[in-house]
């Protein structure tokens, strides 16, 4: 993961042709020397299309909750998932948060 030195977490989803998607998510870190926000790198491989990127907190929890929501936005506006070929363990939710605008698109 660029920019990341550990993994704070990681789930495996799985595709209906039996391949898997994989989501990591980093351990907040310092956003600078004398600041209180914090950034949380996420990446997601598997798809069509990779993703990664990072999300800006103003401390390290809000960091990983906004990378939750952010990486739950992608997976559930993405083709695999729209067209049911995206599960965690048999199931559509992917058990990730979605922002109140999307919350509608939740199993």
């Amino acid at each position: 993961m660029d920019g990341c030195q550990s993994i704070a977490g990681s789930r495996e989803l799985s595709l209906s042709n039996g391949g898997k998607v994989m989501i990591s998510l980093g351990m907040p870190t310092l956003l600078k020397e004398g600041d209180s926000s914090y950034r949380c790198w996420y990446q997601i491989s598997g798809l069509n299309e990779e993703e990664s990127g990072r999300v800006v907190g103003g401390d390290a929890l809000q960091s990983l909750q906004l990378a939750l929501i952010k990486v739950g936005a992608i997976l559930y506006t993405c083709p695999e998932w729209r067209n049911n070929l995206l599960s965690w363990n048999g199931d559509r939710d992917l058990g990730f948060p979605l922002p109140e605008s999307l919350r509608d698109l939740q199993p």
